[in-house]
């Protein structure tokens, strides 16, 4: 079989393998008598029965995951169960939704690195590194990281992408670095968004500008929550973002996680005359426009708190979906309020789903009034 020019031997789900024979070239095993195991890679052995002289060459793509030197048997990744490709926009910025931890770390060190991998463009096009740090992301389900987290974003290349969590949670983020702008998002750029997103026990040790979702925030964060774990930094340290600057704005986010370092808060650890509203923690730490400091999860999870975030989602989603909302949880006491869909829209079945009871109403009141078709989370609605 043959991929990106590369080849390799197939496996067969029963253990034995192919051979192929094109225009004389004999392709087999390079050791026979070998046990073969589905989805490995193999090295091959060429025979040429052909009077015709010719040129052969085999290439393997060194370095990339799933692949190793030609003497090497290693795991052929199917990246598809990972991570998907969605969309490419006319100007090259591309779309994925993500799977699995293992495909958010590989999306993660494409985005990053100066090196592009055909897993994930096809046919290996060249993406820019500015165009790179514009890539959409979506959580397609919950994930559990492993390993250290290299922060999407930095001093000089801030991310300017969309990454929604889609309710999702992210457990286990950890990061311990000695430098600055560290978080799931190092530097935020203006043109940025992390939406829809619970971090869960994330643990992010850095020097200056520290947060649990960005270290420094110049654009848009919303309705993100992060609980337990712990946020450590030399100076603003916050549990959502550590600096936030005039032109960031966090909405409707909460937080319960350790934060620790000069000027820490439990939102924000420095709001730089960015804008916060309707934002709570129960750290009792730092003193924060829009930031509420509420005495436990309980609070969070009561009728007050969640209101006034919800009042703030629905007027940043005024015209452009209802989206997301504030619940509270089963456990209360010792769990924090959870993210829910109001609704959804089906075009193939011209269908509306309502979760909430935000959703219903807004479906009802489409119903028996002449105003326009509610908006699900990602824009659609009946037309």
């Amino acid at each position: 079989s043959s991929g990106y020019g590369y080849y390799f031997c197939r496996v067969n789900t029963d253990g034995s393998a192919n051979t192929a024979t094109t225009n004389n070239i004999i392709v087999t095993l390079a050791e026979s008598g070998k046990t073969l195991t589905a989805n490995k890679r193999y090295p091959l052995a060429l025979t040429v029965v052909s009077s015709i002289k010719a040129t052969i060459s085999f290439t393997t793509p060194e370095g990339l995951d799933g692949w190793g030197a030609e003497s090497e048997e290693t795991e052929i990744i199917d990246w598809s169960r990972h991570l998907q490709h969605v969309s490419v926009t006319g100007d090259g910025v591309h779309t994925y939704k993500v799977l699995s931890a293992l495909g958010l770390q590989r999306l993660n060190a494409w985005i990053t690195s100066a090196t592009d991998s055909p897993e994930l463009i096809a046919g290996g096009t060249a993406v820019s590194k500015t165009n790179r740090l514009k890539t959409n992301i979506i959580l397609a389900n919950d994930i559990t990281m492993t390993g250290n987290w290299t922060p999407i974003g930095d001093g000089y290349n801030s991310y300017n992408g969309t990454l929604d969590g889609g309710g999702h949670t992210l457990t286990g983020l950890t990061i311990d670095v000695d430098y600055d702008y560290v978080g799931l998002i190092g530097y935020l750029g203006d043109g940025g968004t992390v939406k829809n997103l619970a971090l869960n026990n994330a643990n992010v040790n850095g020097k200056d500008y520290v947060g649990g979702i960005a270290g420094m925030n110049d654009g848009t964060i919303t309705a993100c929550s992060s609980t337990g774990g712990k946020v450590t930094g030399n100076y603003a340290p916050g549990g959502i973002a550590g600096w936030n600057s005039f032109t960031g704005t966090i909405t409707a986010c909460w937080s319960t996680a350790e934060v620790s370092g000069t000027s820490a808060g439990g939102i924000a650890g420095y709001n730089n005359f960015g804008t916060i509203t309707a934002c709570y923690t129960t750290k009792d730490i730092g003193s924060i426009t829009g930031v509420t400091i509420v005495t436990n999860i309980a609070a969070l999870n009561g009728t007050a708190v969640l209101t006034a975030m919800n009042n703030a989602l629905a007027a940043l989603n005024s015209g452009t979906g209802i989206g997301y909302e504030w619940a509270a949880s089963a456990n209360t006491d010792t769990d924090g309020p959870v993210l829910k869909k109001t609704l959804t829209y089906n075009s193939g079945t011209n269908t509306y789903t309502a979760y909430t009871a935000t959703g219903l109403m807004a479906i009802d009141t489409w119903l028996t009034t002449s105003g326009a078709a509610p908006k699900d989370a990602d824009g659609n609605q009946w037309t």
